[in-house]
């Protein structure tokens, strides 16, 4: 009896059969894209299915039918390990597709499909089969065996696993438009061959109508093949790059509101859902929109702004997105982080202050050696001969304090080169005991100092800030008629910025007020003039300022903006 070829459901499959090997070469052909393989070696298996299952139900005899049936599973125990590869890939879930795990799933297709060609002997796969020849098409009604049903488990697990990874990918509101409509398409295709196998394997219909479905699911395929370019790496590139790359990335209509977004800049802006909302309303009050959106594609500056009690520094670009006829879509804003690079040119240029700072001081130590320490020495040795000679004892006590001189002035050296140094470490210092502290080594025999309770707590090098608390006192003591009153409290702001130190001294003179930082300057004759430049290096040491404006009382204000 011969092969009953022009059955229409022979037709049919045979024609999914040959559908389903075009988009196979389709994919081969572009094999050097990204999930192209799999998807020929799927479609390859698919149409194995159905050219079996054709001749099957053009088979003119039991024997044939067996045959033809053996060859079906042949392709559907293919498409386990192809359907989940190609899946895996399109979902960017590549970590996965290790070769032991590859090799895996085909050894277990191949296991399956040995106890399928050997079901006549141990009948673990097919109990028995029956075959109704008098209806259309064929019914072949297979009673399953043992091993079937873990097959079937596996087989469906795996499938509805990578079903999930679809739908994720397809909900994720991030992702492109072009990407989301192939992952649609290729859910959509996907799920009626599922559910057509499940319309069979549920007795609902007679036979097995997954060709039906797998036809189907080929014409989404071939859909998102020429529609939605779904071998193209472009839509999944900008997927890959734009959320990996450490920019911030927005996109902009041509009315400057966001229409995409990378998750670098959801994660800066803090904001989950952008779409909708105008750029100004992004931007730092900084920064002028209108100027950004003008010709001007970059801005000169880092944009700096606070992130979670952290203040970092940005990068601002903006182009424009035009089409292929030169017409302006939208714009795109780029935002980098420099943090790091702000960071370290703000070091490089405090290294290269104090390098200048420690040759100025270089000189000046030179400068002090050969006069200010020359001028006491020569007093000594004047003062030791007259007493030798005259047995003038005045005259000991005139190079006696002489040498007191020279003290003060070798230790101020030392203090003023140490106070150049960088701060390598800090500790978390509280600033009301730190001025307690600096108001106990200084006699107040020509005053008093009040400290303020509400004295912040800062990330400084005690010792050497409290050496500046010490100064300033001694400094408000020496330069003033006594009584002084001397009072450290904290600058206004919540939270506070700084401190200031106040007295109710004469003050100092506005054209003076930078002068009295530079070294050796000094209005005391017994002063060595080091004693605020000492200050004014500890303070730029640590990465804060110090001015001088007038006190509510009229004297003297420094404030030390940290």
């Amino acid at each position: 009896m011969p092969y009953r070829l022009l059955n229409p459901y022979t037709l049919f499959f045979l024609l999914t059969a040959v559908f389903s090997v075009g988009i196979a070469a389709v994919a081969y052909a572009n094999r050097t894209k990204r999930a192209a393989l799999p998807l020929a070696g799927f479609m390859i298996a698919v149409s194995v299915w159905c050219a079996g299952d054709a001749m099957r139900i053009a088979a003119p005899s039991r024997a044939h039918v067996i045959f033809w049936n053996q060859i079906s599973y042949v392709g559907i125990v293919s498409t386990l390990p192809t359907w989940i590869t190609f899946a895996l890939t399109l979902t960017n879930r590549e970590r996965w597709l290790k070769r032991r795990y590859i090799l895996g799933l085909i050894a277990v297709s191949l296991a399956a499909l040995v106890v399928v060609f050997t079901n006549h002997v141990h009948g673990l796969w097919r109990a028995s089969e029956s075959i109704t020849t008098g209806t259309a098409p064929p019914v072949l009604d297979e009673s399953r065996g043992l091993l079937w049903y873990p097959w079937a488990v596996w087989s469906y697990t795996l499938i509805l696993a990578s079903l999930y990874f679809i739908l994720r990918e397809f909900l994720q509101s991030s992702h492109s438009r072009t990407y989301r409509s192939q992952i649609g398409v290729v859910l959509a295709g996907s799920l009626v061959a599922i559910g057509s196998t499940a319309v069979y394997l549920l007795g609902i219909v007679p036979f097995d109508i997954t060709p039906f479905g797998v036809f189907v699911m080929g014409l989404a395929y071939a859909t998102a093949l020429y529609r939605y370019q779904l071998l193209d790496i472009t839509p999944i590139a900008r997927d890959i790059v734009l959320d990996n790359i450490d920019s911030g990335v927005l996109v902009l209509d041509q009315h400057d509101r966001v229409v995409d977004a990378n998750d670098h800049a959801r994660e800066v802006l803090q904001r989950t859902d952008l779409k909708g909302i105008h750029v100004r309303s992004l931007l730092p009050e900084s920064i002028s929109y209108e100027r950004l959106l003008e010709d001007v594609s970059h801005v000169d500056k880092p944009v700096t702004v606070d992130i979670e009690g952290k203040r970092r520094h940005f990068d601002l670009e903006i182009s424009q997105i035009s089409d292929s006829l030169g017409s302006t879509l939208g714009r795109a804003l780029i935002f980098t982080d420099v943090t790091e690079l702000v960071e370290k040119r703000r070091r490089l240029k405090r290294r290269s202050e104090r390098l200048e700072q420690q040759n100025e001081r270089l000189d000046q130590f030179a400068s002090v050696v050969s006069h200010d320490l020359r001028n006491p020495l020569q007093i000594v040795s004047a003062s030791l001969e007259l007493a030798q000679t005259n047995e003038d004892f005045d005259e000991i006590d005139r190079a006696r304090r002489s040498v007191g001189r020279m003290e003060d002035i070798i230790e101020d050296l030392l203090a003023l080169a140490r106070a150049s140094e960088g701060v390598d470490s800090t500790d978390s210092v509280d600033l009301e005991e730190l001025a307690i502290a600096a108001r106990q080594q200084v006699p107040t025999d020509q005053g008093q100092v009040r400290v303020e309770q509400s004295l912040p707590t800062v990330e400084a090098d005690g010792t050497r800030l409290q050496q500046v608390l010490e100064n300033l006192i001694r400094n408000a003591f020496e330069h003033n008629d006594p009584p002084v009153s001397v009072t450290i409290g904290p600058l206004d702001g919540n939270p506070v910025t700084g401190i200031y130190v106040e007295d109710d001294g004469q003050g100092v003179p506005p054209d003076q007020r930078e002068a009295v930082f530079e070294h050796g300057y000094s209005t005391n004759d017994d002063g060595t003039g080091f004693g605020l430049s000492i200050v004014r290096d500890v303070i730029e040491a640590h990465g804060w300022s110090i001015r001088i404006v007038d006190a509510t009382d009229g004297g003297a204000r420094f404030e030390i903006e940290m």
